[in-house]
């Protein structure tokens, strides 16, 4: 039962930092499409018409790289989640076996 807990903490945390890093790598992407957009602007402003100004990157791109960096973070997070799982549950197998070898002791005297 309490394993089945541990798990379904672990599961719900996994969940949210996935819809965190989602929710901030959108809100990033669409700020730099932003900057992008008024950088061109001022390009297009300041540059005589005989230069070619390079096209804005379009929202699919945008799009596309905003997810796999999203992606890539939500992986190194779960990583590190499991990480933290198996050092938290190599401590608690310790513990376990401490407390057996101190019982063993107790009763051996």
């Amino acid at each position: 039962m309490r394993k089945q807990q541990y798990i379904a903490t672990v599961a719900c945390l996994v969940a949210g930092v996935i819809g965190f890093v989602s929710v901030y790598a959108t809100d990033k992407g669409k700020e730099r499409r932003e900057a992008e957009q008024e950088i061109a602007a001022q390009t297009q402003q300041e540059a005589p018409a005989s230069y070619e100004v390079k096209p804005e990157i379009s929202v699919e791109d945008a799009t596309k790289k905003a997810e796999e960096q999203a992606l890539k973070l939500a992986e190194q997070e779960k990583m590190k989640q499991e990480e933290t799982q198996q050092e938290e549950e190599k401590k608690q197998d310790e513990e376990k076996k401490n407390s057996r070898d101190s019982s063993h002791r107790d009763t051996a005297f």
